[in-house]
Formats: C-alpha cells, structure tokens, sequence
C-alpha cells in the first residue's frame, strides 16, 4: 500500500513544510556520539525502494533510521508516511558500516 502511494504522489509535493519531518544530515561519528553506551537498530532505507518498507513499518524506539542514495525531501515524505519521529540523511554512515544496497538492517552497541 505504502510502495502505491510514493508512486502516485509527484516528487514536487515532498516537501518539508508539507510533511513536517526533517531529514538531517549526520555523519557516523556524530551518531556514535549520540548513541554512546546503547544499543540501537540502523535501517538504511531509501524512497524508491519498495522493500525498504517492510523494515520501516517495524518502528521500535531503539530504531535510527538512515536514508540512503537519495533525495532529501523524498526521505522527508516517507519517514512521515511511515510514522518516523526523525531521520538521517547519510554522510558516511553506511560506507562506515559496509553497506551497499537497502535494506539493510545493523544492530549496533555505540
């Protein structure tokens, strides 16, 4: 359902004054920083991926999720359609972790 209606809505309507989430951009340093002591899962995800919502519908609290290979309005639109309090645009996060497609899952101890 969610995969249908990202390829219905233009990409000019994802916008963060529309959608109220900002996608910020972090580098993997920044996040170690912010998560040091805990136990957190990173979801790589990107816009165009149908797949990828499978990993965003399972929102936990301890969840970070990166967006990935893409644009950050749309990032914006879809961490809002999926109910996502914040996001994070990638810097260096998943070549820092070796990640090469989405999604992609890591559990990590900061």
């Amino acid at each position: 359902m969610h995969e249908i209606f990202l390829k219905l809505i233009p990409p000019l309507l994802f916008t963060t004054s529309l959608w109220g989430v900002e996608c910020l951009p972090k580098t993997y340093l920044q996040l170690q920083k912010e998560n040091r002591g805990q136990k957190k899962t990173i979801v790589f995800f990107a816009s165009w991926c149908a797949e990828c919502s499978k990993s965003l519908k399972n929102n936990q609290p301890n969840s970070i999720f990166v967006s990935v290979f893409d644009e950050k309005k749309r990032a914006e639109a879809v961490a809002t359609i999926f109910g996502l309090t914040h996001c994070i645009l990638d810097v260096d996060i998943a070549k820092s972790l070796g990640v090469t497609g989405v999604p992609t899952t890591k559990e990590l101890q900061f």
